[in-house]
């Protein structure tokens, strides 16, 4: 599957997206991925890491999609010395 299509169909919350935007993202990513470690689930990882990429850079779409995050709350720590 090319993956532009792989990452649309993993990561519906980019649909409003432009082409162009989701291409580059995944260009940048792919140098990050390792063939050899992923072998045939290497376009899947490509696909999802640039999906939490984007994600991370605050793009996408948040709401009904999105349910299944943790609350914010959930990822702070109480560290102690």
């Amino acid at each position: 599957m090319e993956l532009l299509t792989l990452l649309r169909t993993i990561a519906p919350e980019f649909e409003e997206l432009e082409d162009t935007t989701l291409q580059t993202w995944l260009d940048l990513t792919q140098p990050l991925v390792s063939k050899s470690a992923f072998d045939a689930a290497y376009e899947q990882a490509v696909a999802y890491l640039a999906a939490h990429r984007m994600k991370m850079a605050g793009l996408g779409e948040s709401g009904p999609r999105m349910r299944f995050c943790a609350p914010r709350e959930a990822a702070v720590f109480n560290i102690r010395p």
